[in-house]
């Protein structure tokens, strides 16, 4: 009986074969990994972790009260969580500005992701009795803030916050010719050490505003729990909450 030919193309073509299969694996295995990556940069600016707020402008808008002769005031814009500057949105946003009643140092601009960033705007009004501020984001995700701006005599503040929130925002409106605020803070709350604009002494604390305008100030909160909103109301040179 004759011993049956063993052809060598077939040993070449199950290592062939094996070798399309790893070839196949390794494929899918990359593809896969490529998928994973860009579905983690893409949560980078998911609506959870976006974040665009103004010192003055609010997403269901805002009130404020200016002095008749105010002939300019400022509203920044910025891409980080009011309370935590480390938590920012890491893309780029896109905005743009719509002014009633006057005009604005820019109409569109963007804030870059890299960091956190941070842009004033300076409003010039045209009309004598409301100037009305929307800042509109396009990209990555669509948001509003709006602020009215009605021109009255007298120096005001007011405290927007809610419960829950890590901080408070004091708002202040010199129609003045500025100087130092004393401010009276109850237990429990701190005035953002960071800002440069605050005045230390055994004794008390002051804000110092240069001119009339807008001013703002972050107070953080021991108790998230706390609500310390409080109405537009009226001061000479000192702020006093502690009452509250």
């Amino acid at each position: 009986m004759k011993a049956k030919k063993k052809f060598p193309i077939q040993g070449f073509g199950i290592a062939f074969f094996s070798l399309l299969l790893i070839l196949g694996v390794l494929a899918i295995r990359t593809t896969a990994g490529r998928y994973l990556i860009q579905k983690q940069s893409s949560q980078a600016a998911e609506p959870q972790n976006f974040f665009f707020a103004s010192d003055l402008l609010q997403a269901n808008s805002a009130l404020y009260y200016i002095d008749p002769k105010t002939s300019s005031f400022a509203i920044q814009l910025y891409n980080y969580e009011p309370d935590n500057s480390l938590r920012h949105t890491t893309a780029d946003i896109q905005y743009s500005i719509e002014v009633t009643g006057g005009t604005a140092s820019s109409t569109t601009g963007f804030l870059s992701g890299e960091k956190a960033s941070l842009v004033t705007l300076e409003i010039t009004p045209t009309d004598k009795e409301t100037v009305k501020v929307t800042v509109n984001t396009a990209e990555p995700y669509k948001k509003t803030l709006k602020a009215q701006f009605v021109f009255a005599k007298g120096n005001q503040y007011s405290i927007a916050d809610n419960i829950g929130n890590k901080a408070a925002v004091l708002t202040m409106i010199r129609t003045d010719s500025g100087g130092r605020i004393e401010l009276t803070l109850p237990a429990g709350i701190i005035a953002d050490p960071t800002d440069s604009r605050l005045e230390k002494t055994n004794s008390s604390l002051c804000f110092n505003s240069p001119a009339s305008g807008i001013y703002s100030l972050v107070l953080l909160k021991n108790d998230p729990s706390l609500n310390w909103t409080q109405p537009e109301t009226e001061f000479a040179n000192k702020i006093d909450i502690s009452g509250k």
